[in-house]
């Protein structure tokens, strides 16, 4: 177990579960050397071979700009699986093909890492003009398959983080 009061060094971290392979969510994922890798078998296979709108943010080897995942191995989840004790990952499309949500069972409840499934906190909050119980982003590969994601995590989670709402940099440590 890391001692949480202090910072964790790059090889210590035995473990990352990707919610997607976007560059901006996998840049800098070599200097992981130890960590065993996850991700959404869909969301690699898609990867592999995007539809030319979706080459730039996999960063497609044939842009010739070199994928920040090439040559790593991944352990690929089809569904649902618990990757540790309390730790699981789960299929939220919409956002990417394979997107994945990241479910964390916490003493003060389960924690949901919804990725970018949705940017911002304001996309949970209901809309009072269009009476939806939710503002979907504007980023997504699939409306119809965001939407139910969306549902499923609000179902699921007691807590939800969302990877670009800046109010997560609020607090420090999160149980």
């Amino acid at each position: 177990m890391v001692n949480a009061s202090r910072l964790v060094g790059l090889d210590e971290i035995e473990i990352i579960i990707f919610t997607h392979l976007h560059w901006d969510h996998c840049y800098n994922l070599k200097k992981f050397t130890r960590a065993k890798l996850y991700v959404s078998e869909k969301e690699y296979r898609f990867a592999l071979n995007p539809i030319p709108f979706y080459m730039k943010s996999y960063e497609h080897p044939s842009l010739g700009i070199g994928c920040p995942w090439e040559g790593c191995k991944f352990n690929l989840i089809k569904d649902e699986e618990e990757v540790v004790e309390g730790i699981s990952a789960f299929q939220t499309p919409g956002h990417s093909p394979g997107h994945m949500g990241v479910a964390v069972q916490t003493e003060k409840g389960i924690y949901v890492i919804a990725g970018d499934l949705v940017f911002i906190r304001e996309n949970l909050e209901p809309d009072a003009e269009t009476g939806w119980p939710f503002y979907p982003p504007g980023r997504f590969y699939n409306v119809l398959e965001l939407w139910h994601s969306i549902e499923d995590v609000i179902r699921r989670a007691d807590y939800v983080m969302l990877t670009h709402d800046p109010s997560h940099f609020e607090q420090e440590v999160y149980p």
